[in-house]
């Protein structure tokens, strides 16, 4: 993170004390995988460095963490819940589990009066807020990483996450040229910075709002970028923004390059299956299958998508789902079709009402009285 040297001698006391208590108690980890070292922040880094097959397997106990707690090693502690947090992203896709470890990190650097590593710690915790579409919670936790921003004054990389985030929250309140904007100006300064992990993100949220916007060419554009970083090791890989392109590139009908991108991006992702990359992944070719018109391959795809979306607790990306699947149905249009579409429009409707986000309440009941009054004239 740019900060090493900071505290460099807690370090070396916990990694010390930590290593003495685990061979006391005799912890070591489970793993598929060559022994690693018994440290358990350095396990979980040792294991995403490990075979992709490997890490899917994984398996880590979690014994030096609570001994790092109980033994008042709270640095030690506080990386290794974070590292967890992004191990339980990348395998399982449990976000709420996650949270709750990243929840625990924020603890510890605070602890430690460590005001850079809480700053880092508290925005992958509303990254994660944000993603379960938990909102309103995500707005408070805003609030407090922007007094940790100005309490920190200059930081070395990661300077404008807030800024990133606050956008990406108004891109899922539906202010799209807002976001658009403020993520284009983020961008534009992380770049000069070459901060490749924010300007990853930030690239990635961009083009999602410009997916959402239609503007498939600048998507594509933001996306080659991300891609190029992504590929270098740096963030969530490619496999995120390959999937992304596709639905820009489908939206410019480039179909046939569509499903290179795809069969692409498949191949890059068979040795890591995470449930993050399955569900991009299915999204898009439920978008292709749907373009193309292969109507049942399609359902079956956003079929998945929703379910996957429910399991990992995605409430605001499985209502919006919802709705893709039913305008795939209404495109069909068979007899059945306007029914199901009905059903799951109601559905995405009572979603977002709950997550409380008015523009899409809105937009969905504006679908479902077309809808309606369609049905009323096929009677």
């Amino acid at each position: 993170l740019g900060v090493t040297g900071v505290r460099g001698e807690e370090n070396v006391i916990e990694s010390t004390q930590l290593a003495q208590l685990l061979k006391k108690h005799r912890v070591r980890a489970r793993v598929d995988a060559p022994d690693l070292t018994a440290d358990q922040a350095h396990i979980i880094e040792a294991a995403r460095t490990e075979a992709p097959e490997a890490l899917a397997r994984v398996s880590i106990d979690v014994k030096p963490l609570e001994l790092a707690e109980t033994a008042d090693l709270p640095l030690t502690a506080g990386r290794a819940h974070n590292n967890l947090s992004t191990i339980l992203m990348m395998t399982t896709g449990d976000l709420r589990r996650a949270r709750e470890h990243t929840l625990r990190a924020v603890e510890m650097a605070r602890r430690m009066g460590l005001l850079w590593r809480q700053f880092f710690f508290f925005a992958n915790l509303v990254e994660l807020t944000l993603e379960l579409g938990d909102f309103a919670q995500g707005e408070a936790l805003l609030l407090q990483l922007c007094g940790l921003q100005s309490a920190i004054g200059t930081i070395v990389v990661g300077q404008l996450l807030p800024e990133v985030y606050q956008a990406r929250l108004l891109r899922f309140n539906g202010a799209f040229s807002e976001a658009a904007s403020r993520l284009r100006a983020c961008a534009t300064v992380i770049r000069e910075q070459r901060d490749l992990q924010s300007l990853y993100g930030a690239d990635h949220y961009l083009a999602d709002v410009l997916l959402e916007m239609k503007e498939w060419a600048a998507a594509e554009s933001v996306l080659q970028e991300a891609i190029e970083i992504g590929d270098q090791g740096v963030g969530e890989g490619g496999v995120l923004p390959r999937a992304l392109l596709a639905t820009a590139l489908i939206g410019q009908g480039r179909l046939a390059e569509a499903q290179s991108v795809l069969r692409e991006t498949r191949e890059k992702m068979a040795s890591d299956p995470a449930p993050v990359y399955q569900e991009r992944i299915l999204l898009a070719e439920a978008r292709l299958a749907a373009a193309e018109r292969r109507w049942e391959e399609s359902l079956t795809a956003y079929a998945a998508v929703a379910s996957l979306q429910q399991t990992l607790g995605k409430r605001w990306h499985h209502a919006y789902t919802l709705n893709e699947m039913a305008e795939a149905h209404i495109a069909r249009g068979e007899p059945e079709d306007l029914q199901h579409a009905r059903t799951l429009l109601e559905q995405a409707a009572t979603e977002f009402k709950e997550i409380g986000v008015p523009y899409y309440v809105a937009r969905v009941q504006e679908r479902m009285q077309s809808l309606f009054d369609r049905m009323l004239r096929l009677e």
